[in-house]
């Protein structure tokens, strides 16, 4: 599982628990000892994707988590390796960044971590988002839609994880059209999205039984 996590400025906006604009913010966190949580928003996604793997981690098959973190770029924060890795990495190492939603950078990233998963085993890939993609300059969104194409057509499972948090109506049918699974009331993988960061918890459980 690669697991991609939006660090974008508006995950922290507009409540950082520090004073400063977001995007000052994120340099702020490299100042402080609790830089994951540098806004609550961003600390609440760290501590639900830490929840994911270890769900997952007793599930009796083998698997690997990767971490991508993406806001107006996308890189491979963390590669595949074991879950007790990737909760070390999630704990101690992840930064808040700011700026804007590069989506397709994050589907990109995640599927090139898929490129050492031995053959065999079901690449998924959780794209945990607050909004639709702002960059790259042009096409954001055909950009990303063309990299979920890409990566669905080479077998990858994509779930989006989607926060709704004040976004523009469509949005949702946005995420549905990035999903491997069609959004409509029969579909057991459609996209799990909540309201806004403080209801993430709520489909954990329903999450985490989709996946096993």
């Amino acid at each position: 599982m690669c697991i991609a996590l939006d660090a974008s400025g508006s995950v922290c906006s507009p409540n950082p628990l520090y004073p400063q604009s977001c995007s000052n913010c994120a340099n702020a966190c490299h100042n402080v000892p609790d830089k994951d949580t540098c806004c609550t928003n961003f600390g609440t996604t760290v501590t639900f994707s830490t929840q994911v793997v270890e769900a997952l981690e007793g599930y009796p098959v083998d698997k690997d988590f990767s971490v991508v973190e993406f806001s107006s770029y996308a890189y491979a924060a963390s590669p595949l390796q074991s879950a007790a890795a990737t909760k070390t990495y999630l704990s101690n190492n992840i930064n808040y960044k700011g700026g804007s939603t590069n989506t397709a950078g994050a589907i990109e990233k995640c599927q090139d971590t898929f490129a050492s998963s031995p053959p065999g085993r079901k690449n998924i890939m959780l794209l945990i988002t607050d909004g639709v993609p702002s960059a790259p300059r042009g096409d954001p969104y055909g950009v990303a839609l063309e990299e979920a194409r890409k990566a669905k057509s080479s077998g990858t499972l994509v779930l989006p994880f989607f926060i709704e948090n004040n976004v523009p109506s469509t949005s949702s049918s946005f995420m549905c059209s990035l999903s491997s699974n069609l959004c409509d009331q029969t579909s057991d993988g459609k996209v799990f999205s909540v309201a806004n960061f403080d209801n993430v918890d709520a489909t954990l459980a329903a999450l985490v039984g989709f996946l096993e």
